[in-house]
């Protein structure tokens, strides 16, 4: 699945669960992600 969003997105991506991201202990990069994060639905 990560290869082909690299595909169709032309860029790296990291594909992570969202509780591993909030149980984080580097609050910097927790927020960092979770604000940056954007949710993608296929049909």
């Amino acid at each position: 699945m990560q290869a082909e969003i690299e595909a169709i997105l032309g860029r790296r991506v990291d594909l992570v669960n969202r509780k591993s991201v909030e149980r984080s202990p580097n609050y910097l990069r927790r927020r960092n992600i979770l604000e940056s994060a954007r949710m993608i639905y296929a049909a």
